[in-house]
């Protein structure tokens, strides 16, 4: 599942939006997300276009391999001095 979001992520700044949902909606319906409890939100930065929300606005406890990957994604787009 990590492998999948990790790739929704890195394409995600090069696709339109539409291939972003295609690849959102596969990546929810994988036989391993069929119990779990899953959100998703992804935001175009460039465009402050919402590309994609699956309970986005639910506030969730990540697991922690998820954490290094929004907290990478986070300083990428927004640098370390971001406050």
């Amino acid at each position: 599942m990590t492998r999948w979001l990790l790739a929704i992520l890195l394409t995600a700044r090069s696709a339109g939006a539409a291939p972003v949902r295609e690849q959102c909606q596969t990546l929810l319906q994988a036989k391993a997300l069929q119990n779990a409890r899953v959100g998703l939100y992804v935001l175009d930065l460039e465009t402050n276009t919402e590309l994609c929300s699956h309970h986005g606005d639910e506030l969730l406890i990540p697991a922690s391999n998820v954490k290094v990957v929004s907290t990478a994604a986070a300083l990428d787009a927004l640098k370390a001095n971001f406050r």
